[in-house]
C-alpha cells in the first residue's frame, strides 16, 4: 500500500504534516469501503493510531479528541452488530443446538 510507505517515510523524517495527510488518507479509504473493515481490522486501527499519533505531534487537540470521540463509538457500534449477528445466528439454529466459538480462539483465550 503506497499510502503507508509515504506514512512510514513521513514518520522516519518526523513530518507529522505528512503523517497526518496520509494517515487522513489511510482512514478515508476505510470509511469509503466499510466492508474492508471486517476484512481488514488491525489495519483500520492502525490507520486510525497513526491518525492520533499525528494529531497528537502536531498539537490538534480538539481533532484529537475528535477522532478518539469518533473511534470509540465506531466500535461501539461493530460491537452491537456482532451481537446482533450472533444473536440472529442463534435463533437459526435447531432446538439445543450452539454455536462454540472456534477452538483458535479457546486455545489463545482471546475475546473480541
Amino acid at each position: 500500500m503506497a499510502l503507508q510507505s509515504y506514512l512510514w517515510y513521513s514518520f522516519l523524517i518526523q513530518d507529522f504534516l505528512g503523517c497526518y495527510k496520509y494517515s487522513k488518507k489511510w482512514v478515508n479509504l476505510f470509511h469509503e469501503h466499510p466492508g474492508m473493515i471486517k476484512l481488514n481490522p488491525v489495519f483500520f486501527l492502525n490507520g486510525y493510531q497513526n491518525l492520533l499519533e499525528a494529531l497528537f505531534f502536531i498539537k490538534q487537540h480538539d481533532k484529537f479528541k475528535q477522532t478518539l470521540t469518533s473511534l470509540t463509538s465506531l466500535i461501539t457500534i461493530i460491537n452491537i452488530i456482532k451481537l446482533n449477528e450472533t444473536s440472529m445466528l442463534k435463533s437459526l439454529l435447531p432446538k439445543g443446538m450452539t454455536i462454540s466459538e472456534p477452538a483458535c480462539r479457546r486455545q489463545a483465550n482471546v475475546t473480541f
